[in-house]
């Protein structure tokens, strides 16, 4: 009974000292974890920025675009009225 008795009571010391290495393990994820997940918290108001500032730049592009584009027809109607002025004098 005594030797099933000393067993016991080095699974259990074994077990224990196993749970703190578990324990001590546990923490350092948990912080590791942490840093991570601040990182990512970052990283998505980074990217969120991004976005942003993308959505900013297709919508100058846009108008760009469109004044281009107006400012073209208007040289083609200044032209063509020119073209015809020249041909009527």
């Amino acid at each position: 009974m005594r030797k099933r008795n000393g067993e016991l009571h080095a699974e259990n010391a074994g077990l224990t000292k196993r749970n703190e290495g578990l324990q001590v393990k546990n923490e350092g994820l948990t912080e590791t974890n942490e840093k991570l997940q601040a990182k990512n918290d970052r990283l998505t108001k980074w990217i969120g920025e991004l976005e942003d500032k993308n959505d900013d730049l297709e919508d100058l592009n846009g108008t760009l675009v469109s004044k281009e584009r107006q400012r073209n027809d208007e040289l083609r109607q200044a032209r063509k009225e020119l073209t015809m002025g020249l041909e009527t004098s």
